[in-house]
C-alpha cells in the first residue's frame, strides 16, 4: 500500500510539473487550450455556452522599468494570484491559465457573455485595487480584458483557435479604448486603431 502510495504521490507531482506553471500556479498554455478544445466540443453537443476571457497587464514594460524584473515577475504572480482566486469561487469546471509573457485566459464553461464579463470585470476591479508589494515599494498595475463567447460569436468561431483570436481581439479593443476596461468580441467596422507601444 505504501508503495502504491508513492507511486501516485508521484504521478500527481509529474502532472503538476507538466500543466501548471511554476512561478503563477496557473495552468501552462498547452493545458488550457486542450481543455479548450474538450469544452468546445461538448458546448457544441449540448447547446450549453462557452466562453473564455484573456487578459494583460497595461504598460508591463513601464512595470519592469520603474521595478526591474523582479517587479514584473512580483506583477505576474499578484495578478495569477487575484485570478486564481477569483475562478476558484466560480465553480468547478471554470479554470484559469497562463497563456504567455503577461497574457492570462480564463476559461468558462456553460457561461454565456453576461458572466463573462461579469467575471472579467471582477478580476479587473481586484487587481486594480491591489497593491503588490516590491521590496519595501508598492506596485499598483491595471488589465484590460476581453471576452469571446458561443454560440454568441459562432459565426466567427470553428476552433479553439478563434475563441483565443476572438479574445485577444477583444482585449485590443480594450486598448484603444484606453486601457483598463473590459470588452466583449464586436466585429470591427474599420482599419484597427494604432495602440501606443507597451500593451
Amino acid at each position: 500500500l505504501a508503495a502504491q502510495a508513492a507511486i501516485a504521490i508521484e504521478n500527481a507531482r509529474l502532472h503538476e510539473l507538466a500543466t501548471v506553471d511554476a512561478m503563477t500556479g496557473l495552468y501552462l498554455k498547452h493545458y488550457f487550450r486542450a481543455r479548450l478544445v474538450e469544452e468546445f466540443k461538448r458546448a457544441k453537443v449540448t447547446g450549453k455556452p462557452l466562453s473564455m476571457i484573456m487578459s494583460d497587464i497595461d504598460f508591463f514594460k513601464k512595470v519592469n522599468d520603474k521595478f526591474g524584473h523582479q517587479g514584473g515577475d512580483a506583477a505576474l504572480v499578484g495578478l495569477a494570484r487575484v485570478i486564481k482566486d477569483t475562478v476558484q469561487g466560480l465553480g468547478r469546471d471554470a479554470m484559469a491559465g497562463r497563456y504567455g509573457g503577461e497574457e492570462f485566459c480564463v476559461l468558462l464553461p456553460e457561461s454565456g457573455p453576461e458572466r463573462a464579463l461579469e467575471v472579467a470585470e471582477l478580476i479587473r476591479t481586484n487587481i486594480e485595487s491591489t497593491g503588490i508589494p516590491v521590496g519595501d515599494q508598492e506596485a499598483r498595475i491595471t488589465i484590460s480584458v476581453g471576452c469571446s463567447s458561443y454560440p454568441l460569436h459562432a459565426q466567427y468561431i470553428t476552433s479553439e483557435e478563434d475563441f483565443i483570436r476572438l479574445a485577444d481581439e477583444a482585449l485590443y479593443i480594450c486598448k484603444g479604448r484606453g486601457r483598463n476596461c473590459s470588452s466583449l468580441y464586436e466585429e470591427p467596422t474599420g482599419p484597427r486603431p494604432e495602440i501606443p507601444s507597451g500593451r
